[in-house]
């Protein structure tokens, strides 16, 4: 078992897209489900989705995800960091997207072979970095005391940062636009 908590964040309102993007189908399949399957064929210490649609938490539930509601999405994305950082303290964790279909499941092995819970890890492709990330058990004092809009790399003290290069730079592409899907997905 590896020793980190999982953590899927499902809980946004897809404004860039205009309609909910996770819902969306590529290859005849939602787009929330690569991220959810991906975690679950992978043997976390814990595996949590912070969502509110009644279809993700079903497909979730009975892959035995434990299941987070999100009341107050519309304060922003930090609202799912801190109830996934609030399971598990204890614990390091490893926040997911729920919208990059193309993340393998070598790149995330390779990203966990990379932590040793002294660093934060993340993928960087052409000097941006990009999801998903492994956060500390240090950290999460400062994950749940987030606010507003602002995601967990608002917090890292870059010092504390184990960069992982990767190449493919599709398979860390987020859905969030119309202009995305249409490229990168069929329909």
């Amino acid at each position: 078992m590896i020793d980190i908590v999982a953590v899927i964040m499902a809980s946004g309102f897809s404004s860039r897209m205009g309609k909910d993007k996770l819902l969306l189908k590529h290859n005849g399949k939602e787009i929330y489900k690569y991220t959810v399957d991906l975690v679950d064929s992978i043997d976390f210490y814990k595996k949590i989705i912070v969502t509110n649609n009644n279809y993700i938490k079903e497909y979730a539930d009975r892959l035995g995800f434990s299941i987070i509601e999100n009341p107050n999405a519309l304060n922003g994305q930090s609202e799912s960091i801190i109830l996934g950082a609030s399971c598990c303290i204890e614990k390091p964790h490893m926040f997911f997207v729920s919208d990059m279909p193309f993340l393998t499941r070598n790149s995330v092995i390779r990203l966990i072979d990379n932590f040793n819970n002294t660093k934060i890890v993340m993928p960087v492709i052409n000097d941006r970095t990009k999801n998903p990330v492994i956060f500390t058990k240090s950290y999460n004092y400062k994950l749940k005391n987030l606010k507003g809009d602002n995601g967990g790399k608002s917090v890292i003290d870059y010092k504390d940062v184990l960069k992982v290069r990767f190449y493919n730079e599709k398979e860390f592409v987020d859905i969030d636009t119309k202009e995305n899907y249409e490229k990168y997905c069929s329909f």
